[in-house]
């Protein structure tokens, strides 16, 4: 009995070499396993994170995408408002808001440059007797038949043609001198006689450079001034508001500033 319990002993002595060597590899192989599968995960989270990472990207992508799309719309649409805040909704010329900045800028550029600026006011002779007589729709069309020839027959770019109110229209002259402004005021009286409508215009006429002590309100008032007389001496003529100057027309008048 005590031989055979020595020989199973010493047997299993003899394996335990083999049973060590095959639980090391078995654990070995359970290490790389797990190893293996804890690979196999974090490369499937990471494919799966970048996945999202690139949902994500492409959302915020179509996000800007939207926003810069949105921000331009914004821009024309501001740009379009301010448009149409300096335009007079009947006629589609500048209105006083932009003519004042227009004058205010040229005035300034007049003054640095020394140069002559001259500005005109032209009123439609009796409108009030069209607008009861043929009505104020045909006013209306008037009014904007008038400032369609005026906007087309100026032809620099600095030129500006505004409704100055109801059926007044002022021009802006830049680096024009009284001879030259009264040319372009006699042509366009000359014009509107011409139109189908059938009706006549008066315009006063004042340039200047700018001079020390002087105002903007100086060359608009001498304007005012030149019409007056214009509309007083019979209508349907052009006054200029300064010394004795005439130029080829029996139209022009002249009178002090």
């Amino acid at each position: 009995m005590f031989s055979r319990t020595a020989v199973l002993v010493a047997g299993i002595v003899a394996l335990l070499p083999w049973a060590l060597a095959v639980a090391v590899l078995l654990a070995l192989a359970g290490v790389l396993g797990y190893a293996w599968l804890r690979s196999r995960s974090l490369s499937w989270r990471a494919a799966d994170l970048e996945a999202r990472v690139a949902d994500q990207t492409r959302e915020l992508r179509r996000t800007l995408d939207e926003l810069q799309r949105a921000h331009d719309e914004l821009e024309v649409a501001n740009e379009r408002l301010e448009e149409l805040s300096l335009k007079d909704a009947l006629t589609g010329v500048a209105n006083r808001r932009r003519l004042q900045l227009a004058l205010e800028d040229e005035w300034a550029r007049s003054r640095r440059s020394r140069s002559p600026l001259a500005f005109a006011l032209l009123d439609l002779d009796h409108f009030k007797m069209l607008n009861d007589t043929r009505g104020h729709s045909e006013g209306d069309r008037c009014l904007q038949m008038v400032a369609r020839f005026l906007s087309g027959s100026l032809g620099r770019h600095a030129d500006l043609v505004a409704r100055y109110g109801g059926e007044e229209f002022a021009i802006l002259l830049p680096e024009t001198d009284l001879d030259g402004a009264l040319l372009v005021a006699e042509q366009l009286r000359e014009g509107i006689e011409e139109l189908e409508i059938r009706v006549t215009a008066s315009l006063g006429v004042a340039s200047l450079i700018p001079a020390p002590g002087q105002k903007l309100e100086d060359l608009i008032e001498a304007a005012d001034r030149a019409l007056y007389r214009a509309k007083s001496d019979g209508r349907n003529r052009v006054c200029a508001a300064s010394g004795p100057r005439q130029v080829g027309s029996s139209k022009v008048a002249t009178t002090g500033a």
